[in-house]
């Protein structure tokens, strides 16, 4: 995988998102929502590799 200037930036944008979402875990466990907090982390896995495979597919584009 290329280190190009956009994917260090989205590599430090997605470590400091996971810390905070880390966070928010901890309080939703603390406030008992762990529901919420499941359909969160749902959300955000399927995010995370819907924006894997339209990366992977625009690097098979470009070579």
């Amino acid at each position: 995988m290329s280190q190009t200037p956009f994917f260090k930036m989205f590599v430090y944008v997605t470590a400091c998102y996971a810390v905070y979402l880390a966070f928010e875990v901890v309080q939703f466990w603390m406030a008992g929502q762990l529901l919420f907090a499941a359909v969160w982390a749902v959300f955000v896995v399927g995010l995370a590799s819907t924006i894997g495979r339209a990366f992977k597919t625009r690097q098979e584009v470009r070579r």
